[in-house]
This record gives C-alpha cells, sequence and structure tokens, in this order.
C-alpha cells in the first residue's frame, strides 16, 4: 500500500468518527516550514469527538511549489476560556516535485479567545520522517455549527 492510500484512509477514519453534533470549527493562516524555507497558507479544522479530544486535518500550501496534508488528534491540556493550550500528534504527508514523505507530528499550539466566536491559535510541531522540518503556523478559526 503507498503512502498516499494510507494518508486517505487515515483521512477517512477521521471523518467517519467525527459526530456531527460535537463542535466544529474551520479556519485558515500562516505557516513556515524550517525544511523548505517558506512560507505558505493553510487551511485547518477542529472536530472535537470528546471535551478534549479533537481531529484536526490540515493542509499547507507553501510558496515554493511544495505542500502538505495533515491528519492531527489535538489533545487539549488545562486552560481557561481566554487560552486552551492543546498537544498536537499525527500522520504528515508531504509533497515536493511529485515526491511524496509520509511522516509523524508532534507539537504544542494553544487556541485563543478572541470574542465574536472567532478563535486565534497557535502551534509548533516538528514533522519526523523524511520530510523533518519545524512548521510554526498562526491563523484564525470560526465555529461552524
Amino acid at each position: 500500500m503507498n503512502k498516499k492510500s494510507i494518508f486517505l484512509i487515515a483521512i477517512l477514519c477521521i471523518l467517519f468518527a467525527f459526530n456531527s453534533n460535537a463542535q466544529a470549527r474551520l479556519g485558515g493562516g500562516l505557516a513556515y516550514g524550517s525544511e523548505v524555507k517558506s512560507g505558505g497558507i493553510s487551511l485547518n479544522g477542529e472536530f472535537f469527538l470528546k471535551n478534549k479530544l479533537a481531529v484536526a486535518p490540515g493542509f499547507i500550501f507553501y510558496f515554493e511549489d511544495f505542500w502538505e496534508a495533515n491528519a492531527n488528534v489535538n489533545f487539549m491540556l488545562s486552560g481557561n476560556d481566554a487560552v486552551l493550550p492543546y498537544a498536537i500528534g499525527g500522520l504528515n504527508l508531504f509533497s515536493s516535485n511529485g515526491n511524496s514523505e509520509l511522516g509523524l507530528n508532534a507539537g504544542i499550539g494553544a487556541n485563543f479567545d478572541i470574542g465574536w466566536r472567532a478563535r486565534l491559535f497557535g502551534e509548533t510541531k516538528y514533522v519526523l520522517g523524511e520530510a523533518d522540518q519545524l512548521v510554526l503556523l498562526g491563523g484564525v478559526k470560526f465555529p461552524i455549527n
């Protein structure tokens, strides 16, 4: 089974596990990858399975002909209504010039309540695999339900 098939199966499992009554957010932001030495634009989701556990798919298109897709699970750590930190773990599919590499994500992030239902977020993660790199990501998420 190739890397893209494994990643697609992981995304489908995540989507089937999602409870439509649970809290969900979609958003976007800006990213920077240390190995590709480039900024990028991100699309992100956050779908809560339980109070402290969220599935977080994401996609980053880098300005230098690279992209990555992520299937993460975020575990909410102790926080308050204004700042909610979380641990990140998941799968990463990195593509460069038609070559794909599968890796693992590990990191930390936080959601910041700014009012009017939106949340700013920031993440720092490290991709472990053939495409090792530190990724910095920041943006805004909006509720969809």
